[in-house]
């Protein structure tokens, strides 16, 4: 006897849209750009027109803990 239910697979339905807008947002240290750049892979092998736009902080910050001066931390572009 298995303990784990049976498996029975959605089924979604599909249609086309006009356009997407995908956001990713996160820290480069969490893996964000990684997952744009997979993201970007993937979805031009599938076939699909994109364009992307990078969008840069006002102000870059050390992570918190890492600065002798944590008020001075961060650096205004």
């Amino acid at each position: 006897m298995s303990a784990l239910p049976e498996y029975k697979p959605l089924r979604h339905e599909r249609r086309a849209l006009e356009s997407v807008v995908v956001r990713f947002a996160g820290d480069s240290g969490d893996g964000i750009q990684v997952s744009g750049t997979q993201f970007t892979q993937t979805t031009a092998l599938a076939g699909n027109d994109l364009a992307t736009f990078p969008d840069f902080p006002a102000e870059i910050c050390a992570p918190v803990g890492t600065c002798p001066d944590e008020e001075k931390r961060c650096a205004s572009l």
